[in-house]
């Protein structure tokens, strides 16, 4: 078991960053390798954390991991699986596009959760604005998450239940 040097966070055997703080784990200190840092969002707080640029290609690959959630509109369960498989492919690559695809992922998660209890109240009427509530929800938060995404901004959903870690 691996751990950060710089903040203690566990590492995988065969990760290059810490998905902690973003450290590069790179033995030779004369030449570090750059994570390409970000912009760090808190729903909850009001300004940024200002961390280094992010590049393009890292940027790209977090709106699809956003974006890849409407699938679940086109087959069953592709809103949790098409962002799960963009993640698994491509978070050792970077923190950014690794907190970006667990949060779709875990947000996604959510939301099935959440409809799967609006279903079953159905029986009691109230699961009916509760269905139309969650997916209102849903795809707003998505979009939103999609635009901080494409601009360098880290986001983290409302209502998420963080089970990837």
């Amino acid at each position: 078991m691996l751990f950060c040097r710089h903040c203690g966070g566990q590492l995988t055997d065969d990760a290059r960053f810490c998905s902690h703080c973003g450290e590069s784990l790179a033995t030779d200190a004369s030449e570090p390798e750059s994570a390409g840092g970000y912009e760090t969002y808190d729903c909850a707080a009001d300004t940024p954390t200002k961390h280094p640029v992010v590049s393009q290609n890292e940027r790209t690959t977090a709106l699809f991991c956003h974006l890849s959630t409407f699938a679940g509109f086109i087959f069953p369960f592709g809103n949790i699986i098409a962002p799960l498989v963009i993640w698994l492919m491509r978070r050792l690559d970077s923190p950014y596009i690794d907190h970006h695809g667990k949060e779709a992922v875990n947000f996604q998660i959510s939301v099935t959760i959440y409809v799967v209890i609006s279903a079953i109240l159905i029986l009691l009427i109230i699961g009916i604005p509760m269905l139309i509530a969650v997916g209102f929800f849903s795809v707003v938060t998505t979009l939103i998450a999609t635009v901080r995404a494409s601009n360098g901004i880290e986001y983290r959903y409302p209502l998420a239940i963080r089970l990837v870690k």
